[in-house]
Protein backbone atom coordinates (compact mmCIF):
# COMPACT_ATOMS: atom_id res chain seq x y z
CA UNK A 1 0.00 0.00 0.00
CA UNK A 2 1.53 3.56 -1.00
CA UNK A 3 0.95 5.70 1.55
CA UNK A 4 1.20 9.59 1.39
CA UNK A 5 2.18 11.79 3.87
CA UNK A 6 -0.29 14.72 4.54
CA UNK A 7 0.96 17.74 3.65
CA UNK A 8 -0.06 20.89 3.92
CA UNK A 9 -1.10 21.16 0.62
CA UNK A 10 -2.98 18.36 1.23
CA UNK A 11 -4.33 19.33 4.35
CA UNK A 12 -5.91 22.31 2.90
CA UNK A 13 -7.72 20.15 0.00
CA UNK A 14 -8.92 18.23 2.60
CA UNK A 15 -9.99 20.82 4.64
CA UNK A 16 -11.69 22.55 1.22
CA UNK A 17 -13.79 19.27 0.66
CA UNK A 18 -15.36 19.74 3.97
CA UNK A 19 -16.48 23.10 3.67
CA UNK A 20 -17.38 22.48 0.33
CA UNK A 21 -21.54 21.18 0.54
CA UNK A 22 -21.72 20.52 -2.95
CA UNK A 23 -19.11 17.87 -3.10
CA UNK A 24 -19.71 14.82 -0.91
CA UNK A 25 -16.84 13.50 0.98
CA UNK A 26 -16.34 10.27 3.45
CA UNK A 27 -13.74 8.62 5.42
CA UNK A 28 -13.83 4.59 5.68
CA UNK A 29 -11.21 2.10 6.54
CA UNK A 30 -11.78 -1.99 6.71
CA UNK A 31 -9.07 -1.81 9.55
CA UNK A 32 -10.71 -4.36 12.44
CA UNK A 33 -8.64 -5.02 15.94
CA UNK A 34 -8.94 -8.82 15.67
CA UNK A 35 -6.86 -8.98 12.50
CA UNK A 36 -3.25 -9.09 11.86
CA UNK A 37 -1.94 -5.99 9.72
CA UNK A 38 -1.35 -7.48 7.00
CA UNK A 39 -4.78 -9.01 6.51
CA UNK A 40 -5.98 -5.58 6.94
CA UNK A 41 -4.07 -3.97 4.42
CA UNK A 42 -5.68 -6.38 2.33
CA UNK A 43 -8.83 -5.37 3.50
CA UNK A 44 -8.33 -2.06 2.60
CA UNK A 45 -7.13 -3.16 -0.87
CA UNK A 46 -10.17 -4.20 -1.66
CA UNK A 47 -12.20 -1.74 -0.13
CA UNK A 48 -10.06 0.64 -2.13
CA UNK A 49 -10.74 -1.72 -5.54
CA UNK A 50 -14.63 -1.36 -4.39
CA UNK A 51 -14.30 3.16 -4.53
CA UNK A 52 -12.20 3.03 -7.61
CA UNK A 53 -14.68 0.62 -9.29
CA UNK A 54 -17.77 3.22 -8.49
CA UNK A 55 -15.53 5.80 -10.14
CA UNK A 56 -14.72 7.73 -6.89
CA UNK A 57 -11.45 9.00 -6.28
CA UNK A 58 -9.77 8.44 -2.91
CA UNK A 59 -6.54 8.94 -0.79
CA UNK A 60 -4.88 7.30 2.11
CA UNK A 61 -4.91 8.78 5.50
CA UNK A 62 -3.40 7.72 8.89
CA UNK A 63 -5.52 7.88 12.07
CA UNK A 64 -4.37 7.62 15.66
CA UNK A 65 -6.23 7.08 18.77
CA UNK A 66 -6.16 5.88 22.17
CA UNK A 67 -7.51 2.51 22.54
CA UNK A 68 -9.94 1.55 25.55
CA UNK A 69 -11.26 -1.29 24.52
CA UNK A 70 -9.30 -3.87 27.21
CA UNK A 71 -9.55 -1.10 30.04
CA UNK A 72 -6.42 0.22 29.44
CA UNK A 73 -5.39 3.32 27.13
CA UNK A 74 -2.89 2.27 24.14
CA UNK A 75 -2.39 4.05 21.35
CA UNK A 76 -3.86 2.64 18.21
CA UNK A 77 -3.49 3.62 14.50
CA UNK A 78 -5.18 2.27 11.37
CA UNK A 79 -5.07 2.98 7.72
CA UNK A 80 -8.34 5.11 6.37
CA UNK A 81 -9.47 5.77 3.12
CA UNK A 82 -10.77 9.20 2.41
CA UNK A 83 -13.21 9.34 -0.70
CA UNK A 84 -14.22 12.35 -2.67
CA UNK A 85 -17.24 12.44 -4.61
CA UNK A 86 -18.70 14.92 -7.02
CA UNK A 87 -21.32 17.42 -7.58
CA UNK A 88 -24.49 16.68 -7.87
CA UNK A 89 -23.65 13.11 -6.19
CA UNK A 90 -27.45 12.23 -5.30
CA UNK A 91 -26.46 10.82 -2.42
CA UNK A 92 -24.80 7.83 -4.33
CA UNK A 93 -21.81 8.31 -1.76
CA UNK A 94 -23.44 8.20 1.05
CA UNK A 95 -25.76 4.89 -0.26
CA UNK A 96 -22.18 3.12 -1.14
CA UNK A 97 -20.68 4.30 2.33
CA UNK A 98 -23.17 2.29 4.06
CA UNK A 99 -23.23 -0.45 2.06
CA UNK A 100 -19.37 -1.39 2.83
CA UNK A 101 -19.93 -0.63 6.56
CA UNK A 102 -22.21 -3.28 6.40
CA UNK A 103 -19.92 -5.68 4.48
Amino acid sequence: MKKTDLKETTLSRVFRYFHNKKIPVGIITAFRSDKSYKENVNRNKVLANKITSAKYGYFYVEGHWQDKSDGNKAAAKEDSIFIVGGENDNGKLKGLLKKWIRE
